[in-house]
């Protein structure tokens, strides 16, 4: 990792750079409760006219969003004998009709991947698979234009609804803040910055996949969905609002057309974000936190006071990415690391989640956010976009709580949430629904002291405030480059003082060091079976 790490010196300037011309150089701103048992639930594609000027089949399905065409026999297996909404069923992987509906395994992610109940010809719901929370499912609409750059088209999502926003109860939290002058990371596919929800709101970012590109281009889509739920502008349309509309998004990319990730690149990924002066990160699905290389990343994040947010630990699929995601072996002894999982409008966990690895749930469940290309409002689900409503709200309320740690932060964002389990914090909903406007609002005897967040004064959201802004972030961005290049040069010095003073020396007798303080509750390796 160092010699990755000396690679990126360059990237991190670079983006100062980008910053200083365009603020500098008058081209803009910068910131460019369970459900019976009868009922089913399934992750699935609808399948469209074409990808990438070609007909859809299986293999590329499973290549695009699980990662690997070695999976199609379990996609097969999962669709075989399925009578489709044409009456046809599914005997060939190669030929798949255009509105054909392929469940998808647990773990599968992407544009395109929904939740919900399938319907067979009758209007019967089918039942793939057992046991999980009933949801209507998103209607499939026209292709939109491309997202420019390579990009293939995308379907575009129906039947939006706000039920998020409302669940969340961010619109009380405005009347305090609106996340002004706090950076959230999203690593994960880029940002779309073309799309008009998003007009200054997304600064350069960066792509790790090309090693000197910017971050603001998007081909799969998740990550501009993630960063409307962080910081979207209202539109015509109606919607959406991003939870944290006044937040800026710095998009980090690290998958371009199809998931999978080098644990080298994402670890690279959190570093740069901290460099850049993130105060929260957000890590999509494609990020497996459990990688040693990203693990020891996101410690060091950890160190620099940064809130980290990541999706809880599916149980479905042992040994996939998803799975391994925020693996319960990771020690958080800073407490700034938050597990979230997705929930429906039944305020209930959309996927099977290991027990006690949830610390909170969030909307993850037909979502309306932004898609990508000129595709407008779209309905999302996923766990990554629950991930993103927990960053939105971290943004709210680090800006109305600024002198709070990152720790303090994420502590009182799982304290405030609207308890769904019959303990808190319960194994399967952890604190609860997270809850904006008691997250910024409330006060918390514990903190110490008087909390309470100042009134919003004045006009926000201007475009003084924004150059403002920009000129912080980008003062922002110096220092903290500096101090990680400066911190990474003194380690590499200490490291070697200390090899000659142990050659010179000999072997030394080990000493017994205290172990990281923390809650006791999430510390403790996850060690029981799943359920």
């Amino acid at each position: 990792m160092a010699a990755k790490r000396l690679d990126w010196t360059g990237v991190l300037w670079c983006l100062v750079s980008a910053m200083a011309v365009a603020l500098l150089g008058g081209a803009g701103p910068v910131l460019a409760a369970p459900v019976p048992g009868d009922q089913q639930y399934a992750k699935y594609y609808v399948v469209g006219d074409s990808y990438q000027g070609q007909p859809e089949n299986l293999s590329e399905i499973a290549s695009r969003f699980l990662g690997t065409a070695d999976r199609v026999p379990e996609v097969f297996n999962l669709n075989a004998g399925r009578r489709q909404p044409d009456g046809g069923i599914l005997t060939d992987s190669r030929v798949l009709p255009p509105g054909w509906q392929i469940v998808l395994p647990w773990d599968a992610a992407g544009e395109g991947v929904q939740y919900g109940l399938l319907l067979d010809p009758s209007g019967a719901p089918a039942n793939p698979q057992p046991g999980k929370p009933a949801v209507p499912p998103a209607t499939i609409g026209a292709p939109p234009p491309t997202a420019g750059g390579g990009c293939a088209t995308t379907h575009a999502g129906g039947e939006m609804s706000n039920w998020a926003q409302r669940a969340v109860v961010a619109d009380v939290a405005w009347q305090t803040t609106k996340g002004k002058g706090i950076m959230v990371a999203v690593v994960d596919s880029g940002v779309d910055a073309g799309v008009p929800q998003l007009a200054g709101r997304v600064a350069v970012g960066a792509d790790i996949t090309a090693g000197s590109n910017r971050g603001n281009v998007d081909c799969l889509g998740s990550g501009t969905a993630m960063a409307g739920i962080i910081a979207a502008a209202g539109s015509a349309e109606g919607g959406p609002i991003g939870l944290a509309p006044e937040a800026t998004v710095l998009p980090i990319r690290v998958v371009t057309t199809a998931p999978g990730v080098k644990p080298a690149d994402a670890a690279t990924a959190v570093e740069v974000a901290v460099a850049a002066g993130a105060k929260v990160i957000a890590l999509g699905s494609h990020v497996d936190l459990a990688a040693p290389p990203v693990a020891a990343a996101v410690d060091v994040a950890l160190g620099h006071g940064v809130l980290v947010v990541a999706g809880a630990p599916v149980a479905d699929q042992p040994g996939t990415a998803a799975n391994r995601s925020a693996s319960p072996s990771t020690v958080d002894a800073s407490g700034a690391l938050l597990h979230v999982g997705a929930a429906g409008e039944r305020r209930w966990p959309a996927e099977h989640y290991r027990p006690g690895t949830v610390d909170l749930l969030a909307p993850g469940v037909g979502v309306t956010s932004v898609g990508i290309g000129g595709s407008g409002v779209r309905a999302v689900s996923g766990t990554p976009y629950a991930v993103a409503a927990v960053a939105g709200v971290a943004a709210l309320v680090q800006s109305a709580h600024p002198n709070l740690t990152a720790a303090q932060v994420a502590y009182r964002i799982k304290v405030t949430s609207m308890s769904l389990g019959s303990a808190v914090p319960d194994a399967t909903t952890g604190w609860g629904m997270v809850n904006a406007q008691s997250a910024v609002t409330n006060v918390l005897s514990e903190e110490g002291h008087d909390v309470r967040p100042a009134a919003v004064t004045g006009k926000s959201g201007s475009a003084g405030g924004l150059a403002v802004a920009a000129l912080v972030a980008l003062v922002m961005v110096v220092l903290a480059a500096g101090a990680v290049l400066a911190g990474q040069a003194r380690r590499a010095r200490l490291a070697r003082a200390d090899a000659e003073v142990a050659s010179e020396a000999g072997p030394a007798a080990t000493e017994e060091k205290e172990p990281p303080r923390g809650d006791g509750r999430r510390d403790e390796p996850y060690s029981g079976k799943d359920n």
